[in-house]
């Protein structure tokens, strides 16, 4: 062999770091594999001696006892031979290098299961760090068998570096893993463990077997070996090849798998770690003593040990791993986590006593009772998008025989109104779920009031909104949609009217007992039969208006809305309406009235003029959005001092407008004139489409059936109300 001097090398050539070997060196190598990989006699004596050593220095959890076993292990040689077999196409010495290995193989795990028989099964601590370490493979041994691969085939090929193969076969493991299997084997035909420890061990050995011959073989088709004139060199490689490819493919995924799950637990572990310690110093004087987290599938399971001068009871182990599974989400979506608690009772003690001193040895009734609520009422609220628990009390029955209806007052954070429906199906859910425990709620039920503080939740660009579940009927919902539809359809008919002004419209779906009698303006839609489906509804109107207003005009458009109601449902419709007519302080009674004038322009006409300005404006905005409308007519108050104005206005859009859009328009209708010094915008953003109905006229009835109505007019002042 020579080496490379005296010309220039470059690192992409192969020149600098592969040695030039000439036909003596190849000669050489070739013999020294094939007698390194021969079954010989001294072969399997170092076997049976290395994997002893082995075996009971993985007992002992002796690390540098390990390390001596992989330095005598034989089994190296095997599989460099396989690997040169392969690219001489030298079938005689493949197949005694596979004959060596198997045997070798076979050997050591025999010999770590006659091992841990004459020990004992039982006697073996199979969570020890040496034992432990070996069962569970992953992608990072698939790269470690590589580079050992690499570094053996190097160092045999290159005369120089004889002394350093002892080295290469401590930085990869072959017998110990093998010395493992046969530990857990025995171990789990007593009944001491399970199957997977002894298939990890296994796969660990595996992988670096294929990893090695691998690599060691790129490197002697480096330096210069090639196929010798063997029978059938091509169909020996595309055998092999063929073989190896498939076993390293599926070596590979269980590898990324196993790598993909140790990652996860790692997670876990920290998290884990992270939260409990944080919800431990609830508990005066407890603290973390060891954890263990082990994922199966798609369960993680965490063993905690903790240490406390009292026990950690059911209810706050409950209560700790659903905060638990809340922080796991973040990373593990999939995963749901199962937590066990194992509490050791310790004291601390100073010179003066004991510290951390609970008040009493244990929970009486009554904290049982709050902490099963507790527990039950979080798991219940899951169900509620964006609702959370804040606090709870109940009231005291201490002097009390019967617990029956025993408030609970409830404080919740909702982003929406948390109104009856739920509260009823939160009490029965809440009931129904304490029931379980008879030991402590025997005889007892809740009634539930629910305090709701509504959260708003916000990004930097708009709001974001959290819908309520939806609790109703299919039969409800459509009675909804008509209530609503009724709604429009009397908004409308007044609207049409166009010194009307509707400020607030209520409409309630009531049965027929609660309308009899009580409506101040009698319905002349006459009754059906029996048979007939009818719906009733109280109506809760408030109109404004430049003067005051009859009933006359409200039946009319009653009697319009009961109309189209009736046509679009098919149900006979009955509606009681309430009304409250307000008159603006700056309107008179008398539409012909002066107005109080000031120099020039009066401030009546000075406002009117300025909304008009503003409302043309806004039009165009809201012309030029995508599917929005602006409805009715905006409305201009005057605010504190001179120059403030109060600006209201309803436009309709498909989609919310954002907050960004509307501020920008407000700073733009802001300059439509300077006597507008400040302008703040009221602006109310409906979702849907802009209805606005013509007059449909019900068919005249026959004289002796009802009195002719009335048509829709001016309404003329009142004398007695003036």
């Amino acid at each position: 062999m020579t080496e490379n001097s005296g010309r220039k090398l470059r690192f992409w050539q192969p020149a600098w770091w592969l040695p030039e070997l000439r036909k003596c060196d190849r000669t050489d190598s070739c013999q020294r594999i094939a007698e390194s990989s021969a079954p010989k006699p001294t072969y399997y004596v170092l076997i049976v001696l290395s994997t002893l050593i082995a075996s009971y220095g993985l007992l002992s959890n002796s690390t540098a006892t390990v390390i001596g076993a992989m330095i005598v292990a034989p089994l190296m040689g095997p599989i460099l031979g396989l690997a040169l077999g392969t690219v001489l196409a030298d079938s005689r010495m493949f197949y005694r290098s596979l004959a060596a290995e198997t045997s070798g193989v076979v050997m050591v795990i025999l010999t770590g299961l006659l091992v841990a028989l004459v020990v004992g099964p039982e006697h073996i601590d199979y969570s020890g760090a040496e034992i432990a370490g070996r069962t569970r493979p992953t992608l990072y041994d698939f790269a470690i068998g590589l580079a050992a691969g690499l570094a053996g085939g190097y160092c045999t090929v290159h005369p120089g570096l004889q002394s350093s193969v002892a080295g290469v076969a401590i930085a990869v493991a072959l017998v110990p893993p093998l010395a493992v299997t046969g530990l857990t084997g025995a171990g789990w035909l007593s009944g001491e463990i399970a199957f997977k420890p002894v298939f990890g061990s296994f796969m660990l050995f595996f992988t670096n077997l294929l990893t090695i011959e691998l690599a060691s073989g790129f490197v002697f088709l480096g330096t210069g070996f090639r196929q010798s004139g063997s029978d059938n060199p091509k169909q020996l490689w595309r055998k092999t090849l063929v073989v190896k490819a498939i076993l390293l493919i599926a070596t590979g995924v269980f590898l990324t798998r196993q790598l993909s799950n140790l990652l996860q637990e790692r997670y876990g572990l920290v998290t884990s770690r992270r939260e409990l310690q944080t919800m431990l110093k609830d508990i005066p004087g407890a603290n973390l003593d060891s954890l263990e987290v082990q994922l199966n599938r798609d369960v993680l399971t965490v063993t905690a040990v903790v240490g406390s001068r009292t026990d950690v009871e059911p209810p706050v182990v409950k209560r700790f791993q659903d905060r638990l599974n809340k922080a796991l989400r973040k990373g593990l979506p999939k995963v749901q986590a199962k937590l066990v608690v194992r509490t050791v009772n310790s004291t601390y003690a100073s010179s003066n006593g004991y510290l951390f001193e609970p008040t009493r040895s244990g929970l009486d009734d009554d904290e049982r009772r709050s902490q099963a609520i507790d527990v039950a009422l979080r798991d219940l609220l899951e169900h509620y998008p964006g609702v959370d628990l804040v606090d709870f009390f109940q009231s005291s029955v201490s002097n009390r025989v019967n617990h029956q209806d025993t408030s609970l007052t409830v404080t919740l954070n909702s982003p929406y109104d948390f109104g009856p429906r739920f509260v009823r199906e939160l009490e029965e859910s809440l009931n129904k779920e304490l029931s379980k425990e008879p030991s402590l709620f025997a005889g007892y039920t809740y009634k539930l009031l629910v305090k709701t503080i509504l959260v708003k939740t916000a990004s930097a660009n708009d709001a974001v909104a959290l819908n309520a579940p939806e609790m109703r009927t299919a039969q409800e919902m459509e009675a909804a949609k008509r209530q609503e539809r009724l709604r429009q359809l009397l908004a409308s008919s007044l609207e049409l009217n166009g010194h009307l002004k509707v400020l607030e419209l209520h409409v309630r779906r009531v049965e027929p007992s609660e309308v009899v009698g009580a409506s101040p303006v009698p319905s002349p839609t006459p009754l059906s039969g029996e048979q007939q489906q009818r719906d009733y509804y109280s109506v809760r109107l408030s109109i404004r208006s430049p003067q005051l207003i009859g009933p006359e005009l409200l039946a009319v458009a009653r009697d319009q809305a009961e109309s189209v109601y009736t046509n679009e449902t098919g149900r006979e419709v009955e509606v009681n309406i309430d009304s409250t007519v307000s008159v603006g302080s700056d309107l008179y009674l008398d539409q012909e009235s002066p107005t109080q004038k000031t120099d020039g322009e009066s401030e009546e006409d000075r406002i009117e003029r300025l909304n008009q300005q503003l409302n043309d404006q806004l039009s165009r905005f809201v012309s030029k959005y995508p599917r929005a409308e602006l409805n009715g007519t905006t409305d201009l108050q005057k605010r504190g001092g001179d120059g403030n104005y109060l600006f209201y206005a309803v436009i309709t859009s498909e989609k919310p407008i954002p907050n960004k859009t509307l501020i920008q328009w407000q700073k733009a209708l802001v300059k439509v004139s300077p006597e507008l010094k400040s302008l703040e915008w009221n602006v109310e953003n409906r979702l849907g489409r802009s209805v606005r109905l013509t007059p449909v006229r019900q068919p005249q009835p026959k004289p002796t059936a009802a009195a002719p109505k009335k048509p829709l007019a001016q309404p003329t002042p009142d004398p007695a109300s003036r």
